[in-house]
């Protein structure tokens, strides 16, 4: 019967359409790795720069698609305390796996007049190997620092997820042609239907 093939046919449009929602939105739902933000080191510059640079990492990694930031072990100490590691990879390591982080990011922040040097190392918290050290110069004083920050954030943890897949153009294109598709399928059922009726049979109606 035509009614029964248009049936079938839009059921498996419907399963189609599930399938795909279903391994897009697994694919953009990737959990995001752990890292712990290790208080910045200052060298010639107020501790409170080195401060506002390290809560700008964390605002960075809050809001970064392939990484969060992990809570630092213990009490975080003020500004003017250096840190206890001071670049030491197993000691930044330790940290890291009391955090239960995958990731540690340690900074030092260094400045002469009004240019700033700093310098990032990313390390594995489970073994102390160091994937990342990078060194740069920023002018400007300690007002271009935030903004360096969320850009150091974006190189370290390049976007994974980008756009929901909701609003990626080609799934609405693919659903588009299931549905497209499915009308094609149950307008020729329906033609087929009418040609496969006995040429001698008087059609009163359907009831």
């Amino acid at each position: 019967m035509p009614s029964t093939t248009v049936s079938r046919v839009a059921e498996l449009a419907a399963l189609i359409v599930l399938l795909l929602a279903g391994g897009c939105a697994h694919r953009s739902g990737r959990e995001r790795v752990a890292v712990t933000v290790v208080p910045v080191d200052t060298l010639g510059v107020p501790p409170a720069e080195g401060d506002a640079f390290y809560r700008a990492l964390l605002r960075g990694l809050a809001s970064s698609t392939s990484a969060r930031p992990a809570p630092a072990p213990g009490p975080r100490p003020p500004a003017s305390v250096p840190s206890p590691c001071r670049e030491s990879d197993d000691c930044l390591a330790r940290l890291g796996r009391r955090a239960a982080a995958a990731m540690v990011l340690s900074s030092t922040l260094a400045g002469l007049g009004d240019m700033r040097l700093v310098r990032s190392r990313l390390l594995r918290a489970s073994d102390a190997l160091v994937v990342q050290d990078l060194q740069e110069t920023i002018p400007g004083g300690g007002a271009a620092l935030e903004q360096r920050a969320g850009e150091l954030v974006r190189r370290l943890f390049p976007e994974s997820g980008g756009r929901a897949w909701y609003r990626r153009w080609w799934v609405w294109a693919a659903v588009a042609g299931v549905v497209g598709a499915t009308v094609g399928v149950a307008a020729w059922a329906a033609t087929r239907g009418g040609e496969l009726r006995d040429p001698n049979t008087i059609h009163l109606g359907d009831l």
